[in-house]
């Protein structure tokens, strides 16, 4: 899970330093029956700024998958306006032994039901 590009000049007033890196990934509500696709514009070992078709659309609790990652980062929203999404990954840690509490690996297609990427 590369993190790109350089600290906003801002990052004084945050917890976390965010970097900007444009990326595209797929926000998934937490039970799998909605995705979107989304732009990643920054994001930082707390949170992510995203850039979605329509806010509106996208629940309150999701999963962020970035493309090309194997993992899903669980989340909620922050704030939103009509096409960007403020969020912040949930159970962050530090230590490295509770790491898969929040980074999950996306599951294996065949241990899904067929129907699930539909």
């Amino acid at each position: 899970m590369a993190i790109f590009g350089q600290p906003k000049k801002d990052d004084h007033k945050r917890g976390a330093k965010r970097y900007d890196c444009k990326q595209f990934g797929t926000l998934i509500s937490p039970c799998g029956n909605f995705t979107e696709p989304c732009l990643v514009l920054n994001q930082s070992r707390t949170g992510a700024l995203v850039e979605v078709e329509w806010a509106d659309d996208v629940g309150d609790e999701l999963l962020l998958v970035l493309d090309g990652d194997t993992y899903r980062r669980p989340a909620r929203v922050a704030w939103r306006d009509t096409f960007r999404l403020g969020i912040e990954f949930i159970l962050q840690t530090d230590k490295p032994e509770n790491r898969a509490n929040w980074i999950l690996p996306l599951p294996v297609r065949e241990s899904l039901p067929d129907d699930y990427f539909d």
